[in-house]
């Protein structure tokens, strides 16, 4: 786990980032839209990884990045 979070900043992302997704997150699960083991580390990390269509609070820019 360690390294996934590693990887990710060293990716670029900040902090601010990942509350904007936690946040996405959280609004979609209480719509029903999202199941709640979308906050499960893996899957939360799935959104950096290059699928900008699944979390559209993350800017344009850093979905280009490659973890």
């Amino acid at each position: 786990r360690e390294r996934m979070w590693y990887e990710l900043l060293s990716a670029g992302y900040t902090l601010q980032d990942l509350r904007a997704v936690i946040t996405y997150l959280q609004r979609e699960i209480r719509a029903q839209r999202r199941n709640v083991g979308a906050l499960k580390l893996s899957n939360l990390l799935q959104l950096f990884y290059g699928l900008p269509s699944r979390c559209p609070v993350l800017p344009l820019n850093l979905h280009e990045k490659k973890i």
